[in-house]
């Protein structure tokens, strides 16, 4: 080959050594390396789901019942005052017929009136307005936190990979 680009201009002659290099570059590095099964790594994921199921952890497809209360946790990015969450309260759940829903974890959070300051130094003196709530996830509607009652636990297709919505 190095008889073939004594006849070539510099450039092409560098065009040329740049490929090679670039050839055994992408030899050297393995294969696994550069690439990513995803459909090996959904279904390690879907495995896994199954294996630790609906009440350790695991994501779980779930119905929620219609009227029962749901929350939004208030954004405190900073932490600034407390590292409790603290939540609002928005109303009963209503068009959550046939929806399902991802669980996402288990959450202890103080309950905030529907007022625009909240006052820090009664968090400890109103244990009554904790409330362990279930963090649950819509496709298109981001986090919401409702009680255990709210929740049904689905029989059949625990772990789904395109949630009804």
């Amino acid at each position: 080959m190095s008889n073939n680009r004594d006849n070539l201009p510099d450039w092409e002659k560098q065009f040329w050594a740049n490929k090679e290099r670039q050839l055994a570059q992408k030899q050297s590095v393995p294969q696994n390396g550069r690439e990513i099964d995803a459909g090996a790594l959904m279904s390690q994921r879907a495995m896994t789901n199954q294996a630790l199921g609906s009440n350790s952890g695991g994501s779980a497809a779930v119905m929620l019942r219609e009227g029962m209360p749901y929350y939004k946790l208030i954004p405190n990015p900073d932490g600034f005052g407390t590292t409790t969450p603290l939540i609002r309260h928005m109303g009963p759940l209503s068009q959550v017929a046939g929806k399902e829903f991802v669980v996402m974890n288990e959450i202890r959070a103080y309950l905030v009136d529907n007022s625009p300051v909240v006052d820090l130094s009664k968090i400890s003196s109103s244990p009554e307005k904790f409330l362990n709530l279930i963090r649950v996830r819509a496709p298109f509607a981001g986090d919401i936190l409702v009680a255990k009652e709210a929740v049904v636990f689905s029989t059949s297709g625990i772990s789904r990979g395109v949630l009804k919505g």
